[in-house]
């Protein structure tokens, strides 16, 4: 089994990201996994850790934060279906059929 970030934007259109085992980072800067290039989110806002098919969010913002499921974490574990919300943008965790392939 494998985990996706998926995305809804405006325009109905869902985007997906794979969550691969270690580190998905997400935020503004170049060298981040999932880019989202906008004012309100850090450079490195949080990150995955993903190990033994275990998900970890952690927040690497100590000014805007992360939201899980609604409220502000520093650490928590993941569960398909919470959303996770950096910035403006609201992710929700799913399961795929598919492992999720090391890189």
């Amino acid at each position: 089994m494998g985990y996706q970030l998926v995305m809804k934007t405006r325009d109905g259109v869902d985007r997906r990201f794979e969550v691969r085992e270690g580190r998905t980072t997400i935020g503004r800067g170049v060298r981040c996994d999932v880019r989202i290039v906008l004012p309100k989110v850090s450079s490195a806002h949080c990150e995955i850790m993903m190990e033994n098919q275990q998900a970890r969010l952690v927040n690497l913002d100590e000014i805007m934060g992360t939201l899980l499921n609604g409220v502000p974490v520093q650490q928590a574990e993941l569960t398909v279906d919470d959303e996770l919300t950096v910035g403006p943008v609201t992710f929700t965790l799913h399961q795929t059929s598919s492992p999720t392939p090391s890189e």
